[in-house]
């Protein structure tokens, strides 16, 4: 009496069918978390950009870090936030965390951005808080540059480093 069930070769057969189905779909689905990733950190700089427009309009000043935007300790005269939603790190009040595992800090500074100067700006990098280098490949870097931009990251509102460590937006800035 013949047993029922599968020869080998019909087993071999399945698996390796098996196999070139994933090896068609993973690229698939791991482009779509990077867009997804892409999309939110795009979304969360909209956001921290247009709180620290609203602070200004309260305030009449920009805001030193994203606590400012949260909760200051001591309100400056006309403050009605918070601004967002989203508390910055306890280790750090520049700090929120990024979709690529990096970390998100606002600043202030004075000078020139993009060829033009700023009595004050504040702007937002995006990099590993522990120094080492950004895990953001180039390629992704120009999609969201091409979302929130001109697709240029050597250019306009956002920008790369020259270390290639941080990924920079500018936010808003102050004419002398």
């Amino acid at each position: 009496m013949r047993r029922r069930g599968f020869t080998l070769i019909e087993l071999i057969v399945v698996v390796a069918i098996i196999i070139i189905l994933a090896a068609i779909l993973l690229p698939m689905i791991t482009n779509r978390i990077d867009d997804a990733r892409i999309s939110r950190l795009a979304s969360e700089y909209r956001t921290i950009k247009t709180a620290v427009a609203m602070y200004y309009a309260d305030v009449g000043a920009l805001p030193q870090n994203l606590l400012d935007l949260y909760n200051p300790g001591t309100p400056p005269d006309g403050w009605r936030g918070p601004y967002i939603d989203k508390a910055p790190s306890t280790t750090s009040p520049y700090v929120v965390s990024s979709p690529f595992n990096t970390n998100i800090a606002l600043y202030s500074d004075t000078g020139t951005w993009d060829s033009i100067a700023y009595s004050q700006y504040v702007y937002l990098s995006v990099a590993r808080y522990d120094g080492t280098d950004l895990k953001i490949a180039n390629g992704l870097a120009n999609q969201l540059d091409r979302k929130v931009d001109n697709g240029d990251l050597n250019s306009g509102v956002l920008q790369v480093t020259s270390d290639s460590r941080h990924l920079v937006f500018f936010l808003m800035g102050i004419l002398p």
